[in-house]
């Protein structure tokens, strides 16, 4: 563990409040599109929707998240908090990397795949198997996802269930 200035501890937890908003209003702001949204009639206001929801995907999700890991390893490597030493910390960690996997294996390239097929199909994308197949594993694990991230907010400021068991003081 490195000793930490309180200046410096300061401006690192308000770096992860500023990512770790941004990330929770981003994904709510992409959920709002996905339940939001109405029926489209017209195939340039779907493409609309797949292309907002890319450009916060591509201009925040993905800048916040990885603020949100490095300033919170930054934060327990450079604090008597450390990674493992208490199990909500722990949690934050592993579900982080959770999220950040799953939103480059699967989400992102979802959104990005669904953008593509609605510029070039247009309104024939509510015909398209593998678009209604997208649409709807991207809505159920969106919202997983943005009940993970607004969770990890409560674990930072409810700090549940203590210290780990052998965990060094």
């Amino acid at each position: 563990m490195k000793k930490v200035r309180p200046k410096t501890l300061k401006w690192l937890k308000g770096l992860h409040i500023f990512f770790s908003s941004a990330w929770i209003g981003a994904v709510l702001s992409m959920l709002a599109i996905v339940f939001l949204r109405p029926d489209s009639t017209v195939s340039g206001e779907l493409y609309a929707f797949h292309a907002t929801m890319k450009l916060i995907d591509d201009a925040v999700i993905i800048a916040a998240a990885l603020g949100c890991f490095i300033s919170g390893a930054l934060l327990s490597w450079m604090t008597p908090w450390g990674f493992f030493r208490y199990y909500w910390l722990a949690v934050k960690f592993f579900v982080t990397i959770a999220l950040i996997l799953s939103g480059t294996i699967w989400l992102g390239p979802w959104v990005n795949t669904m953008t593509t097929i609605t510029r070039e199909q247009g309104l024939l994308a509510l015909q398209n198997d593998q678009y209604l197949f997208y649409r709807q594993m991207h809505t159920i694990f969106g919202t997983l996802q943005a009940c993970l991230v607004i969770a990890m907010a409560f674990l930072s400021t409810l700090k549940p269930w203590g210290k780990r068991a052998g965990a060094m003081s």
